[in-house]
């Protein structure tokens, strides 16, 4: 399957809006359809390659399923690479960074299935729910100004 990509300039230094991405816990902040997230490997130490989170999300009837994901690629600030390896689908996802000048950073948002076998048993997730996911990018400015960035 082809990635779902989306992308949205945000008024924050490359850094911040990176460290903000990376720390999972500020997922529900700017993807609606994050109920909870809880940080189960790596506490006690900075986020990185290997850590990994749960979530709990919300399909679209409204259910909540959980899933676990590990950071796989770290690379401050400009890529950040995550593996769901629990949950309705085996994905990889990840956020590109650039700075388009010293106050404002430019995000692209992918994710893709990777395993054909899983597939067939998840037919809920169809495209345009990948696709909605991905596109919850575009609330990342205001959910950063909400939260004047500040990192759980």
């Amino acid at each position: 399957m082809e990635a779902e990509r989306a992308s949205v300039a945000v008024d924050r230094p490359i850094h911040e809006v990176f460290d903000f991405l990376a720390e999972g816990r500020n997922n529900p902040a700017w993807r609606p359809d994050v109920a909870l997230v809880a940080r189960i490997s790596g506490s006690g130490v900075p986020v990185g390659v290997g850590t990994t989170f749960h979530q709990r999300v919300i399909d679209l009837q409204g259910k909540t399923a959980g899933e676990d994901y590990e950071i796989t690629r770290f690379e401050r600030p400009h890529l950040l690479e995550f593996t769901l390896t629990r949950g309705l689908a085996r994905m990889v996802g990840g956020y590109t960074l650039v700075a388009i000048n010293p106050v404002t950073t430019h995000v692209e948002f992918s994710m893709r299935r990777i395993s054909a076998e899983l597939r067939r048993t998840v037919r809920r997730e169809t495209r345009s729910q990948l696709h909605k996911r991905v596109e919850a990018i575009t609330r990342l400015p205001a959910a950063m100004n909400d939260r004047g960035a500040a990192l759980l």
